[in-house]
């Protein structure tokens, strides 16, 4: 008697049947299969139940000399008050020569397990840029006949409800499902915090634990809050350090030192715009980590009206994201009598 598999997961309230292979090794006799029993081990027997029918309606009562028997031996039920555990029994098969034989004609050991639960971060990043989301996994193996709740936790530096928009305990992984989805979906502010975890951890219920019972996402900052932090650690949410402050008072708010990457409080002097040939020119070097603010180059001649119509791009981008980039006013300067340039920086 071999069956395959030996253990089986399934749910509360569920039937599961053991599969598995009969030989007859006799070459000259038949053998006759005249009944089934099984020995259900420790709390087993509170929450399983043999049935036998399973073994009489699929298995032949005879096996002729050499013939192997494959397919369904015998089902246990499974009560829908089973403790989440693993339970266990031997099966034993008798029969003989003749129809009324009652010999011990090989036996072979099971298990029921209750579902295998765990969790992984199937995306394990997420930004408050975008923003984009997370994700977690949360996956069972065994039946899929019926609905697994799932409970879980919140924990780690990222706040539910508050970094992330919350998401709540329990989740059901839907009959004819093997897993379902938790998003961590980032809630954008304009604070400095640096990168936070957010941790999901599975809860005990009608179901086994995976070794793999909790997970981790990371949400980053904006990175012009995580720029913040760096140069002006505690005081990153003072006014100071806000958008439009000017820290060192050097004339460049902050905002343009982060997009030129500059010091916010030592003085700097910014780029202007130079005359280069026949030509007004501006150049500029972005910062590279600056993925969260918009650039443009604008052009007037009266300090009124400004546009980018009048301006072109003549210098980058190029594949060196430190190189810097030039612009020009696009009449000669001989061919005009006034024009200026002018940077315009926004998140």
């Amino acid at each position: 008697v071999s069956l395959l598999p030996t253990p089986r997961v399934t749910a509360q309230g569920v039937e599961v049947v053991f599969s598995g292979t009969l030989t007859n090794d006799s070459a000259t006799d038949k053998v006759f299969l005249n009944n089934i029993q099984a020995a259900l081990s420790g709390d087993s027997a509170a929450y399983l139940t043999l049935k036998f029918n399973a073994f009489f309606a699929n298995v032949p009562g005879v096996l002729l000399p050499g013939e192997t028997y494959s397919g369904a031996i015998f089902g246990v039920a499974v009560s829908r008050l089973t403790p989440a555990g693993s339970y266990s029994g031997a099966l034993t098969l008798r029969g003989g020569a003749d129809p009324a034989a009652g010999a011990d004609l090989g036996s072979a050991s099971f298990v029921v397990a209750s579902p295998l639960i765990g969790i992984l971060a199937t995306d394990p990043v997420a930004s408050e840029v975008g923003p984009d989301n997370g994700l977690f996994t949360v996956s069972r193996t065994g039946s899929t006949s019926t609905g697994e709740t799932v409970a879980y936790f919140a924990s780690g530096t990222a706040v539910n409800g508050v970094t992330y928009n919350s998401v709540s305990s329990p989740v059901t992984i839907p009959s004819g499902a093997s897993s379902v989805t938790i998003a961590i979906a980032p809630i954008p502010d304009n604070l400095a915090q640096g990168d936070r975890i957010a941790t999901l951890s599975l809860a005990g219920g009608t179901y086994n634990l995976d070794a793999n019972n909790t997970a981790d996402v990371t949400v980053f900052d904006h990175p012009i809050d995580e720029w913040r932090a760096q140069e002006f650690g505690f005081a990153a949410n003072d006014l100071s350090a806000a958008d439009t402050a000017d820290a060192e008072k050097d004339g460049i708010s902050n905002l343009l030192e982060y997009a030129l990457n500059l010091e916010p409080l030592s003085s700097d002097r910014p780029p202007i715009p130079v005359v280069t040939g026949d030509y007004l020119t501006f150049s500029f070097s972005p910062n590279p980590l600056a993925t969260d603010i918009a650039y443009w180059v604008e052009a007037s001649t009266d300090l009124l009206n400004w546009s980018t119509t009048n301006v072109e791009q003549v210098i980058g981008p190029t594949t060196d994201p430190l190189a810097p980039l030039l612009f020009r006013y696009k009449t000669q300067v001989s061919l005009t009598t006034r024009a200026y340039l002018r940077l315009q920086v926004t998140r």
